[in-house]
């Protein structure tokens, strides 16, 4: 049993449309604040694929071919509940990203319906 205030964290596959994005991530909270809060969530998937070449790292492009090529992501993102069945991205905000982008590509293929994902939960005693 976990002890207090420390996470449980259990491993599930969890539908994309499900989780939100993290909206104050560092490489995307300049641009994202020149929109309505309401438009937020819709934009940060965009800004998300956009290469920045400054960044270490593969480019955008290449980890959605290797994504894709995997037929999934290997590391789950992490997340954490933010009500009923639904999530807020911790870790892994590009890579679901690529996950929309693939479904929006092949909207009838499972692989790109739900995401490995680890989910934390604080255990408060």
């Amino acid at each position: 049993m976990p002890k207090k205030n420390q996470p449980e964290e259990r491993y599930d596959f969890i539908d994309i449309d499900d989780i939100e994005f993290d909206i104050e991530n560092p490489r995307i909270l300049k641009e994202l604040k020149l929109y309505p809060e309401e438009e937020r969530q819709e934009k940060a998937a965009a800004l998300l694929l956009m290469s920045n070449s400054d960044q270490p790292g593969p480019g955008r492009d290449d980890l959605k071919r290797s994504i894709y090529a995997s037929g999934g992501i290997l590391d789950a993102i992490h997340l954490v509940p933010v009500g009923d069945k639904k999530y807020k991205v911790v870790e892994g905000n590009t890579r679901l990203a690529i996950y929309k982008d693939l479904r929006n590509d092949e909207p009838n293929n499972p692989k790109w319906q739900s995401i490995k994902s680890c989910i934390f939960y604080c255990i408060v005693l």
